[in-house]
Formats: structure tokens, C-alpha cells, sequence
């Protein structure tokens, strides 16, 4: 037996039909963590302590299989001649205001960070593609303000017995 506020409630069970929802709070407030109302009406123990209060939206934009060409590489014969660097990138963000005007000044533009990126990798000449993937990072977050953002750089073309080589940078924005 189970009593709140004058109300008794036998295995957990109360017909909650009978009563106000300004009633029903204030019978869940008097111990909500043991109150079979707070797990009816907020699914969680304590409606003080909300779980989902204060989440942070995360939202993605993707850009899978973006195509570069990049003066890169260690070896000389990699020095000679641009070579195809695939980019895969994933920033997190919030844009449900986005969604809810239908306004692209509210979310990332996939286009222009596609545009960066190009212009990026074909400028400047790097031996490792860790550099190339730090200065890509450095200039995603200076200009577009992801929370996070997750980027693979491949080399599909360069050992001639595997499929691909690549490295993934996972980057957090700093508070």
C-alpha cells in the first residue's frame, strides 16, 4: 500500500482518471521518487530531476564521397602529380530552428563546405593527410560552427594491393 497527500494506491495501481492534472502534480510532488504517479505522468522516478531537461539537440550533416585532388604524399612519386583524395565528413549541429523556418542561414550549407574544401585541397601541398584533415578541421570550425565533427580523408589509389588507406579525425568544437 502506497498513500501521497491522503490518497491510497494499492500495487502500484491508482485511477488517476478521477483527478485534476493540478491534483494528480501535486499527489506526484509529495514523493516523487516513490509515487507510482510520477512514473504514470513523467515516465521517470523524479519529475524534479528530468532526464531529458537540458539535452543538447545533435543533429548531422553529411558529405560522403566528396571526390579532391590534392598535391599529397611522402614518397616522391607521390610529389609529382595531384593525386584523388576521398572526404568523408560528418558535423554535428542543431538545426531544428532550420527545419522549422525552412532557412539554410540556420543550419550548415553542405554546398559551400563542399566548395571549402575543394579550394582547400587543391591550394596546398601537405605530406601527410593528417595535416590536410587538421587544416580542414581548423577551417570547418572557423567558418561553419559545428559541435563536432567526424572526417575521413582517403587515398583509394596509392597501395596497389588494398582497396583503400585513410585516416579519420573525430573533433570536438572547444568551449
Amino acid at each position: 500500500m502506497y498513500e501521497a497527500g491522503g490518497h491510497k494506491c494499492e500495487n502500484d495501481c491508482i485511477y488517476i482518471k478521477h483527478y485534476s492534472a493540478l491534483q494528480l502534480r501535486q499527489i506526484a510532488r509529495v514523493d516523487p521518487i516513490k509515487s507510482p504517479i510520477s512514473r504514470a505522468l513523467f515516465g521517470y522516478t523524479n519529475p524534479m530531476q528530468n532526464p531529458r531537461k537540458n539535452t543538447k539537440r545533435m543533429d548531422l550533416v553529411k558529405i560522403e564521397g566528396l571526390s579532391l585532388q590534392a598535391l599529397i604524399g611522402v614518397y616522391e612519386f607521390e610529389r609529382h602529380a595531384k593525386q584523388r583524395v576521398i572526404v568523408d565528413l560528418v558535423m554535428h549541429t542543431d538545426f531544428s530552428k532550420a527545419g522549422a523556418t525552412d532557412d539554410v542561414t540556420y543550419t550548415i550549407d553542405y554546398g559551400k563546405v563542399a566548395e571549402r574544401l575543394g579550394e582547400l585541397a587543391d591550394k596546398c601541398e601537405f605530406k601527410l593527410l593528417e595535416a590536410l584533415g587538421a587544416q580542414m578541421s581548423d577551417m570547418i570550425f572557423k567558418e561553419f560552427a559545428p559541435e563536432k565533427i567526424e572526417l575521413t580523408l582517403s587515398k583509394p589509389d596509392i597501395i596497389d594491393n588494398a582497396d583503400n588507406v585513410a585516416i579519420t579525425l573525430i573533433r570536438e568544437r572547444k568551449s
